[in-house]
């Protein structure tokens, strides 16, 4: 087994910044005999290790280099001494144990959260933890520690002076892409802008809400199970309005009508499947003569204030213009016209309609569809 005692002494000793003279002093030998340890050329006796390991604050195992639970045995204590601590307790706690183990993914992450926690609460800790935070983030992007090194740039993002703020956004781009505008919400209200980051809150609710409602469960439901939650979507966007559906949500119901449809028309519900199509067409057809740029609202102020989308374009925006756009690829594109020709049309994706495409019926609609589509 290779003792690690020399690599450990001098590593502790730094981290906790003290000298081999003051190390010596304190456990009663020479320095002489501190530095003799440190270059490997010998090892305390054995009766030192535990006043050695106790000086510390580790154990034996941990000193000796011995401990193949090291990390499990770290984290174990770390948790039981902060445990019921108050914040500023259990930061003070998490900063003890990352100086003693700075290599240490776990107690890093932790450390770092306690910094987010108290700094997030307390503004004008932040400049004093910051420079530290830092260190933990980039230590753990080197160190591709996963997860951790996605929250800590989180946190460095929300925390971090302006002129940093675009460096910690494309450290991790993918990321930012799906949360940055929640991470931006968190900003605002960190740094005191509570006004922008309540229209920041609006903008998230709305597109949560919106990638709800668009999410397709079509290949991961039968026709029948489709075909009720389809029916709930619907009543649901019906519900926000008062009386009628709101014209934000205009292109995502008719896309989800149309979905009903075809789902209808696999369970046999012919007449039910044709009043769907009907109806999608001449919404679409109402939809498309709003102007381009006009205001949809999306109703009910409780849940979506006075969030807003542009007739033809794929963002959403707050009433003081802000705009987020995050989804435009994906969940907001609903927003955007709606080819019904495509839908009742396309050989794949849409093969519940096979039953009855070469119905007269459906060639009409089809026709009509196309219409529209040009």
């Amino acid at each position: 087994m290779e003792l690690k005692i020399s690599e450990k002494i001098k590593e502790y000793r730094r981290v906790f910044g003290i000298t081999q003279e003051k190390f010596a002093q304190d456990i009663g030998i020479s320095s002489q005999a501190v530095s003799k340890w440190e270059r490997g050329d010998g090892y305390p006796d054995i009766t030192l290790l535990p006043t050695i390991a106790n000086y510390f604050g580790i154990t034996i195992d941990e000193l000796v280099g011995n401990d193949k639970n090291v990390d499990e045995r770290i984290k174990k204590r770390f948790y039981e001494e902060a445990e019921n601590l108050n914040l500023k307790d259990r930061l003070e706690v998490a900063e003890k144990y990352y100086k003693q183990y700075p290599e240490n993914n776990v107690i890093a992450y932790d450390f770092a959260q306690n910094i987010y926690m108290y700094c997030s609460g307390n503004r004008e800790a932040i400049s004093s933890y910051l420079p530290t935070l830092r260190k933990i983030c980039e230590h753990l992007i080197a160190n591709g520690a996963d997860w951790y090194e996605r929250y800590c740039i989180k946190d460095m993002y929300v925390l971090c002076d302006e002129s940093e703020k675009e460096y910690w956004a494309h450290k991790n781009n993918d990321y930012h892409f799906l949360f940055g505008s929640e991470w931006e919400e968190e900003r605002c209200w960190v740094h005191g802008e509570h006004e922008k980051s309540r229209e920041i809150c609006a903008l998230n609710r709305t597109a949560a809400m919106y990638a709800s409602l668009s999410h397709n469960t079509r290949y991961t439901a039968s026709s029948a199970r489709y075909e009720k939650a389809m029916d709930s979507r619907l009543r649901l966007m019906e519900g926000f309005g008062e009386g009628s559906v709101p014209q934000g949500w205009m292109g995502l119901y008719i896309w989800t009508k149309l979905c009903r449809a075809a789902s209808l028309f696999d369970l046999g519900r012919k007449e039910e499947g044709y009043s769907e199509v009907e109806a999608c067409i001449e919404l679409e057809k109402e939809r498309r003569r709003i102007p381009k740029g006009t205001p949809l609202y999306f109703g009910d102020e409780g849940l979506f204030a006075k969030v807003y989308a542009k007739q033809g374009e794929v963002k959403i925006y707050s009433n003081e213009n802000l705009c987020i756009n995050h989804y435009a690829n994906t969940f907001f594109a609903r927003l955007a016209d709606i080819d019904i020709y495509y839908a009742l049309t396309a050989p794949k994706g849409w093969e519940w309609f096979n039953s009855v495409r070469e119905e007269e019926r459906f060639r009409t609609l089809t026709e009509k569809a196309k219409e529209i589509a040009e």
